[in-house]
């Protein structure tokens, strides 16, 4: 099968990079929407002019976000001692750390935990060898999925994996590859965490017809049912969520929904 061209959105500059991976570079990747950086509460910082981030002074309201985030979470995960766990970050990629229940946590790894715990607990006797998480970000999931699953992929654009192999040199796995979404790569599992949602038609099209081409056993979702914008694909329009039969489906935000289907 002829796969249609793969094109990343978000300017010349988000599709390659081939510069030094600086701290300063890093910075600015991390500040930038596709790497899932700041631009989200309690995360989110008041940009100056030149695209830096002002310090996040007054702490209490972001761990007051983050302390009942945590609540809601383990009360919705079966296994509450993995999810303390897999909660702690040492916010070492860029995000804003705050101490929460006497643990270091990042708003990513509070989500993380999350995902990690269901993914488990969704796939519990299924015979999962590899993760594909597409569109992981500098991947602080994929990092914890690769402590409970054999083998995981981080599939992302190239800017960001940029930040991803930096994050990966100071926490190595040795069972975690990185990949660009146009190489080759295959899974068990495929995942998919808030980052179709900013996906054209186009690019879902392209991951459509590669799962057809290689059909995963299972998908497991969190994204958008709702628009942002005209060119925005509502969650349960994804044109390839008819290639597998829903087992689980929970709303987690007023416009996320978090979805687990199998062939």
């Amino acid at each position: 099968m002829t796969l249609p061209t793969w094109q990343p959105i978000g300017g010349p500059e988000m599709d390659r990079w081939d510069g030094e991976a600086t701290p300063d570079v890093l910075a600015r990747f991390r500040a930038h929407k596709v790497s899932g950086g700041h631009q989200k509460p309690p995360d989110q910082r008041r940009a100056t002019a030149d695209g830096w981030y002002v310090p996040i002074v007054d702490r209490r309201p972001g761990e007051a976000i983050l302390r009942t985030e945590a609540r809601r979470f383990r009360s919705m995960v079966a296994d509450k001692g993995l999810f303390d766990r897999l909660m702690v970050d040492d916010g070492s990629c860029g995000g804003a750390e705050w101490i929460v229940e006497g643990r270091r946590v990042t708003s990513t790894s509070i989500w993380s935990a999350y995902y990690a715990c269901r993914i488990v607990e969704l796939t519990e006797g299924r015979d999962i060898q590899t993760v594909v998480d597409i569109g992981g970000g500098y991947g602080h999931l994929a990092h914890v999925l690769a402590g409970l699953f054999p083998h995981v992929v981080l599939v992302e654009l190239p800017i960001v994996l940029a930040l991803a192999r930096e994050w990966s040199a100071a926490h190595p796995q040795t069972n975690l590859e990185l990949r660009l979404p146009d190489e080759l790569w295959r899974g068990d599992l495929v995942i998919n965490t808030m980052s179709m949602q900013h996906m054209t038609p186009r690019n879902l099209d392209w991951y459509a017809a590669r799962f057809r081409a290689e059909p995963p056993a299972c998908m497991y979702l969190v994204n958008r049912v709702v628009k942002r914008h005209a060119t925005d694909v509502e969650m349960n329009r994804y044109p390839f969520l008819s290639l597998f039969d829903p087992v689980a489906e929970r709303k987690l935000t007023g416009k996320h929904v978090e979805w687990f289907g199998t062939r």
